[in-house]
């Protein structure tokens, strides 16, 4: 399924996307919430949303994951392309992550 992950103004205007068309593998791994409380709720099939304070434990989720066995190289990739949206989106006050699913 593809997934688009956007950082958007608060106004719904794009500043910058990654665009994943994932193969035969997962796009990113099923993860534990209690681990992992904002990728781990990155929902395929739908839309999810995060704030500018969300992204900040997102980065420190990315960190903790990316190299690890849990995720393989592509998904690596992906990861750190969201973290390079993360690090914009805390310039400036009114940002949101967003991940749009299948």
């Amino acid at each position: 399924m593809p997934i688009a992950i956007h950082l958007r103004k608060e106004n719904g205007d794009t500043l910058n996307s990654v665009y994943e068309l994932p193969d035969d593998g997962q796009l990113l791994p099923i993860l534990d919430i209690a681990e992992f409380p904002m990728l781990g709720h990155v929902d395929a099939y739908g839309n999810t949303i995060f704030n500018r304070s969300q992204m900040r434990v997102i980065m420190a989720e990315i960190e903790r994951l990316v190299g690890t066995s849990a995720v393989d190289e592509r998904q690596s990739e992906l990861l750190l392309k969201v973290k390079e949206l993360c690090v914009e989106g805390l310039t400036r006050q009114h940002r949101f992550l967003w991940f749009l699913g299948d």
